[in-house]
């Protein structure tokens, strides 16, 4: 892993920047990346009854903008899940995320600064299994063995890409983001009595494989 980034990272110093001399409109890409919820609230009650704590989540993304001058108007979406265990229970997420967002691109030399501002929404189900030893009449009828919850909300997006167009019309980045939830949001389940809240929102990096359209 560390040799590929390595690798990109040469790659990106060492081509040459003709390709930046053409005027594009648009690009579509795609944006393998870590995200890192703060499920405060959630993970306090997963410690205390033997679960894991929900970690860091991997995504699979993509997006997309069309450019106005130096101006960008996109969107992305992202579908993320991940899971983490011990001997007896396993704590798992899946969801996913979308946003609208205004850019800016600010040149210098090779290299394309990207500050970007936009809204959206997200959601996401955690699943928290525990490990049984019975039968499956026993089971069903007086111990269940997973509690599903969901959470969702929406937020203000921010990030700051770093591109470089390699050649002809392909391009690679790095971009940081922070997802801002609006308010905390309760976790929801059916026949829930009582609950916890937490912001839908965190910190993500991002690796940007683009190509740009005339």
């Amino acid at each position: 892993m560390k040799k590929s980034i390595q690798m990109i990272f040469v790659m990106l110093l060492l081509t040459p920047a003709h390709a930046q001399q053409n005027e594009y409109y648009a690009s579509v890409y795609f944006m393998p990346s870590v995200q890192f919820f703060k499920f405060d609230n959630l993970n306090r009650l997963l410690k205390q009854n033997g679960f894991p704590e929900t970690g860091v989540v991997y995504t699979n993304g993509f997006g997309g903008y069309g450019t106005i001058h130096r101006w960008r108007i996109g969107g992305e979406g992202m579908y993320f899940s991940g899971s983490s265990g011990n001997a007896n229970n396993e704590t798992s997420m899946s969801g996913g995320l979308g946003y609208f967002y205004t850019g800016y691109n600010l040149s210098f030399g090779r290299w394309q600064l990207i500050p970007a501002a936009g809204f959206g929404w997200g959601g996401l189900t955690v699943n928290a299994t525990r490990q049984t030893d019975t039968s499956l009449q026993n089971l069903l009828s007086t111990q269940p063995n997973s509690s599903q919850i969901t959470n969702g909300n929406s937020f203000i997006h921010t990030g700051l890409s770093l591109e470089r167009i390699l050649a002809n019309s392909f391009y690679l980045g790095i971009k940081g983001s922070y997802n801002a939830a609006l308010s905390s949001t309760t976790w929801s389940a059916p026949g829930l009595t009582s609950s916890v809240a937490d912001p839908f929102g965190g910190f993500q990096a991002s690796l940007v494989v683009g190509f740009l359209l005339k």
